[in-house]
């Protein structure tokens, strides 16, 4: 990721991702103080 992307990003991305994507679910969870995103396709 981008050193600008922002908590504020990464949240409107994790939510166009739920959207684009309502056929999985979406786990997302902070590492070493990093914003991850997981998909997981049903």
């Amino acid at each position: 990721m981008p050193g600008a992307f922002n908590s504020h990003a990464a949240n409107y991305w994790i939510l166009s991702m739920r959207i684009l994507t309502s056929n999985s679910v979406t786990i997302a969870y902070k590492y070493k103080g990093k914003l991850i995103a997981v998909v997981v396709l049903k």
